[in-house]
């Protein structure tokens, strides 16, 4: 990442102190760092998207998040269909799990991942940005969790270290092509394109 950061001459991404081997940041938002549109006072729209190799990584990068001023807004599931993507409520039932008693981060656990259908977990940063920590699926690295990345320029991820990339990705940015790679989610692979 230092050595991409120089010969790019780009901003720290944002978030970064959250990034390491059980968490990194993957999808549009590393696209947009690349590009020069992204950084962490940033107005730039879209959402940051991490993920995990495990739920207990999850879990305890949303307590460090929660501790360090961000705020849990409920969360997601995945859709059934466009219009429920297009709309993309966020759940906030007080009673789901995700709050304990006190109105607190409860811990996250299959047993609740399993009863909401939990897609991701959704916070707001201290400057007001949209943070999903995804639950969906756990990947042991970065490059697993990016082969079930519908887009080509999207097929990147960010940990603390190294950028992760498909085969396309830099070709397919480079050249202005947009390809579909995985079509895991059709619906939402619709949707964004």
């Amino acid at each position: 990442i230092l050595d991409l950061r120089q010969a790019l001459d780009l901003p720290a991404i944002a978030y970064q102190a959250f990034l390491g081997p059980n968490c990194w940041l993957g999808g549009g938002s590393v696209m947009r760092w690349l590009c020069g549109e992204q950084t962490e006072g940033s107005s730039t729209k879209g959402d940051f998207d991490f993920y995990f190799p495990s739920l207990e990584a999850l879990n305890t990068t949303a307590q460090a998040m929660v501790e360090q001023g961000f705020r849990l807004r409920g969360y997601g599931n995945p859709p059934r269909n466009i219009r429920e993507f297009l709309t993309r409520p966020v759940r906030e039932e007080r009673d789901s799990g995700i709050w304990d008693d006190a109105g607190n981060l409860a811990p996250i656990t299959p047993a609740l991942i399993e009863r909401l259908g939990l897609g991701t977990l959704e916070l707001l940063s201290p400057e007001g940005k949209q943070v999903q920590l995804v639950a969906l699926a756990f990947d042991a690295t970065p490059l697993d969790t990016i082969k079930h990345f519908d887009f080509s320029i999207c097929q990147l991820a960010l940990d603390d270290r190294y950028l992760s990339f498909g085969h396309s990705t830099f070709s397919d940015l480079i050249g202005k092509r947009f390809r579909v790679e995985c079509l895991r989610w059709p619906l939402n692979t619709c949707r964004r394109m």
